[in-house]
């Protein structure tokens, strides 16, 4: 389930909105393998909005067995990476603006979405 956090930036009039799903961190015995997503963070039990634990933002998710398969360097590999990331901004933009329509005047920044209040 997808979760949409709305942040204010300090000593500024923009407000960030973000699309966060939970996560894992993926460790094997002393082998830390990292997380699903290039962008975690762990929210507590005071966050209104989430349940207790980790999450990833949307639209950093890591890219499958699939693509790493492929020639690093290759067309076909950048290709590959190119269209995961579009995806999951797009992914990120739909769930952000299904829960916040205002959001839509915003500038789309790799899978956030920034308003400048005025």
């Amino acid at each position: 389930m997808k979760r949409v956090r709305v942040s204010r930036v300090c000593g500024t009039d923009e407000v960030n909105y973000s699309a966060w799903e939970p996560t894992t961190m993926c460790a094997r015995g002393n082998e830390q393998l990292g997380a699903a997503h290039g962008t975690i963070s762990f929210f507590p039990s005071d966050e209104a909005i989430f349940e207790p634990g980790w999450y990833g933002r949307v639209g950093t998710r890591r890219v499958g067995e699939d693509v790493l398969a492929l020639r690093a360097g290759s067309d076909e590999r950048v290709a590959a990476v190119v269209a995961h990331i579009k995806a999951q901004e797009d992914e990120a933009y739909a769930a952000i603006l299904a829960r916040f329509p205002e959001a839509a005047k915003g500038r789309r920044v790799g899978g956030e979405i920034r308003v400048v209040l005025r």
